[in-house]
């Protein structure tokens, strides 16, 4: 019975018509689209949380590479550690380690970051 059922549905509704193929057409290529933007939306947030992954390591060597050549630093050099520690050795990196000084500054301020960093680990106290 349901045999039948089918085969009037099919001879009542006919072959379907250009329209219909359209209509048919435009679903599966909204529903494609769709899909797309939604796959795309996943990528970058993939990409935008291994940026951060990256961002975050890098940030962390450079403050750690920096905090190993102050310790070097003042080793080497006592008496300027205790007169303005902080901007003697920014003006050392400036003129003989300007490759540590070559990362992306918050704000753009590179003295005020490492200033920063020394401060905060108690290396400085101005």
């Amino acid at each position: 019975m349901q045999q039948a059922t089918d085969e009037k549905t099919i001879s009542t509704y006919g072959e379907p018509t250009h329209s219909h193929l359209l209509e048919i057409f435009k679903c599966v290529l909204d529903f494609t689209f769709s899909a797309r933007v939604q796959y795309m939306q996943l990528q970058t947030q993939r990409a935008s949380s291994r940026l951060k992954v990256i961002w975050s390591f890098s940030y962390h060597f450079v403050r750690r590479t920096l905090l190993r050549e102050y310790d070097k630093w003042a080793k080497d050099h006592p008496e300027d550690v205790t007169k303005r520690g902080g901007v003697v050795f920014f003006t050392y990196l400036q003129k003989e380690r300007l490759d540590l000084l070559d990362f992306h500054a918050v704000g753009g301020d590179k003295w005020a970051t490492v200033h920063g960093w020394l401060y905060y680990t108690g290396w400085v106290k101005d």
